[in-house]
């Protein structure tokens, strides 16, 4: 669990540019098997030699990050009990429970919440999260065997986005030129933090790199229709390191850092407005279209991420409305759309 112990400690280290919701700390405790956990609660609050030993390593851990707050027994106490309160009838053995959904025949979606690139092991170490972030941790996470993961869909804007620090080759400025474009119109915010995302061209090596890791069966491409307005796009298809191109992503920051972004120039196309998107999606379901239905220019970019990344874009978001999306004909996504499903 993350305590408020978790996010004073995260509030005193921005080194990597965390979101100071003291997941690190958490993952920490596991690590160091001295968390608490859901399961742990009532025998803690239980236990109060467990409850003096918890604030005691706590408080220690505070002063290390110069934080003078301290961490008091009852406080902690109170947290857990008010925890416990409201959601001790929720603390099942879910993994036993997904199991037998499974057996069952049931569909079950597992959904993850971060960039591939900000995986601990795989991502721009140290400028990452606190956990693995892809097709591997959403079953073990789950608490299922990776074979019951019959399909795997990446999720990737149509340019990039990275908050707080670590290598970004394709950045792009916020002040003027493609990145403002992409930060104002894409509201580009830390859904977290509220800080300004880092904006920039869509990257094919970190898209494969993710790939890589996670083996995606489909690719869902979102907010396309923020890059309607630019005279041209541009799609990152490898990188200079040193003087040499290269073709995959470096496993050190500091060489990530001095990559230069080899780019393939496309026209552009026209800005639209959210219900002439909106129309156009609802035309590809009524028309039975699929990517058809949008404009040339669109679906050559569509066409061109899915050539480069080599795997199949199965649906494209084309603005913020849920019914904003465009599926591939005979594709996962291609259903039929009835009051249920809005």
């Amino acid at each position: 669990m993350i305590l408020p112990f978790h996010r004073l400690y995260d509030s005193a280290d921005r080194l990597v540019g965390t979101t100071g919701r003291g997941i690190g700390p958490a993952y920490r405790d596991r690590t160091e098997r001295v968390g608490i956990r859901f399961a742990d609660i009532a025998g803690v609050l239980a236990d109060p030699e467990k409850i003096k030993q918890t604030i005691s390593r706590m408080n220690l851990q505070l002063k290390t990050v110069k934080v003078e707050r301290q961490i008091h027994a009852d406080e902690l106490t109170e947290n857990l009990q008010w925890i416990l309160d409201r959601f001790g009838n929720a603390i099942k053995p879910t993994g036993l429970m997904v199991d037998m959904a499974l057996r069952n025949g049931e569909n079950v979606l597992l959904e993850g919440a971060q960039g591939a690139m900000l995986d601990i092991d795989q991502g721009t170490y140290p400028f990452v999260t606190s956990s693995v972030v892809g097709r591997a941790n959403a079953s073990h996470g789950a608490g299922i065997h990776p074979g019951h993961i019959t399909e795997c869909f990446g999720i990737t804007k149509a340019y990039c986005t990275r908050v707080g620090n670590g290598p970004f080759p394709t950045e792009l400025s916020l002040e003027e030129g493609p990145g403002q474009h992409m930060a104002q119109v894409g509201h580009e915010y830390g859904t977290t933090t509220g800080r300004p995302r880092r904006t920039g061209w869509l990257d094919i090596v970190a898209l494969k790199e993710a790939d890589r890791t996670s083996g995606y069966t489909g690719l869902v491409v979102t907010k396309l229709d923020v890059l309607g307005g630019l005279d041209e796009i541009h799609i990152c298809v490898g990188y200079e390191l040193d003087g040499k191109p290269i073709t995959y992503f470096p496993t050190l920051a500091e060489d990530a850092e001095r990559c230069i972004p080899v780019y393939e120039t496309h026209p552009g196309f026209p800005a639209m407005s959210d219900e002439e998107w909106i129309a156009i999606a609802e035309r590809s379901r009524s028309e039975g279209t699929g990517f058809a239905a949008m404009p040339d220019a669109v679906r050559n970019i569509v066409d061109r991420i899915e050539q480069l990344s080599d795997i199949p874009v199965v649906c494209v978001g084309v603005g913020p409305d849920r019914r904003a999306s465009v599926a591939r004909m005979d594709g996962p996504f291609d259903i039929e759309w009835g009051e249920a499903s809005l």
